[in-house]
């Protein structure tokens, strides 16, 4: 899933992914980060007891036309990849910092430290290059380049 998800959208999308060996993987869906309903829900799955449950507790016409139950145990796994920088998040003492510290808790947590432009630009380089073989590595041409 990619994008943007309301924590009602996240609550479905583990429930799709409820059994385990199944793997839901949020890439840029940095929406969920900032909601701290979704964030509760996806701690409730990523839980590290024996048993994850994850509840909606709040009428939900939606769930109930899709035949999503209320509560339900997360076997599953969740994968996430964002933009949204944790560890400066929870240094900086932010409203949602005692959630991301939680949420990381329960993780396994890789910084690939691609914070600044520059370092940006660098990964963009290496992905570039690593997409050509190695003969075909050039420099753009005036034209290619954006200015």
């Amino acid at each position: 899933v990619g994008g943007t998800s309301s924590a009602l959208g996240l609550y479905q999308l583990l429930w799709d992914a409820r059994e385990q060996g199944n793997v839901l993987m949020l890439d840029d869906c940095d929406s969920i980060f900032g909601d701290l309903e979704a964030v509760n829900i996806l701690k409730r799955a990523l839980d590290t007891g024996r048993t994850r449950r994850v509840s909606w507790n709040k009428e939900s016409r939606v769930l109930a036309e899709r035949g999503i139950d209320n509560s339900f145990d997360f076997e599953g796994g969740v994968v996430f990849v964002t933009n949204v920088d944790f560890t400066n998040e929870i240094a900086r003492q932010t409203k949602m910092a005692p959630h991301y510290s939680a949420l990381l808790s329960r993780s396994l947590y890789v910084d690939l430290g691609i914070h600044t432009k520059r370092e940006v630009l660098v990964r963009i380089g290496q992905v570039m290059l690593g997409q050509l073989p190695v003969g075909q590595w050039r420099y753009l041409a005036a034209h290619e380049t954006f200015k």
